[in-house]
């Protein structure tokens, strides 16, 4: 379980963090902008997807994915200027935080179960990271009304992935799934980690 949740956060930091890589004035920020955003981030999940089969035929799709979107991950948080790989690193954490605070909330209420303590629990965890990567989208123009509509931009695309890794979570399926981050919210909030490279831009000065 630790282990599967730990892998989704990774791998949706990276895929989605692509959004934030736009160096934008407070002026060019707008819905419309975010709209396009949203589509280019799309556009680089189904590229990961693919390059991930062509790669890696003898894996399973999941391991494939992670094999080759980590590897895209390290290159955004390595690009650009240090003002740049924080935007990137902000967007990235951001990507992660409205997932389990949100499309794991919403999910399981589809299949009957409340875990808006778990979505609770990971707020508490990551409140410090989330001031942070608020800040510096802030200081790069993006104010909080932008930031979501990105992300309910984002939601159909989160929700899915989020419907697929909890149907592999547990071997009873999603609905089991979802009953240990209801019976067991603050012990997997606090089992989910971060991508290191994120961590450290994320964090330093």
């Amino acid at each position: 379980m630790v282990g599967r949740l730990k892998f989704a956060a990774v791998v949706l930091a990276v895929i989605v963090g692509l959004v934030g890589c736009q160096k934008q004035s407070a002026g060019d920020v707008d819905a419309a902008k975010a709209a396009d955003a949203t589509h280019f981030a799309n556009a680089e999940i189904e590229r990961i997807r693919a390059e991930a089969k062509r790669r890696y035929p003898h894996l399973s799709e999941d391991e494939a994915i992670k094999i080759v979107a980590d590897e895209a991950g390290e290159r955004r948080l390595s690009e650009g200027s240090e003002a740049e790989r924080k935007v990137t690193a902000a967007s990235a954490f951001m990507a992660v935080y409205v997932k389990h605070t949100e499309a794991y909330v919403s999910v399981c209420r589809d299949f009957g179960v409340d875990v808006s303590g778990f979505g609770s629990a990971v707020s508490r965890r990551f409140a410090g990271e989330r001031a942070r990567a608020m800040s510096i989208l802030g200081d790069a123009g993006a104010n909080e009304t932008v930031l979501r509509t990105l992300w309910d931009n984002m939601m159909p695309t989160i929700v899915s992935t989020t419907q697929r890794e909890l149907t592999q979570m547990a071997p009873g399926g999603p609905e089991e799934a979802c009953e240990v981050l209801r019976d067991e919210p603050q012990e997997v909030a606090e089992s989910i980690e971060l991508h290191k490279t994120l961590t450290e831009v994320l964090q330093a000065p």
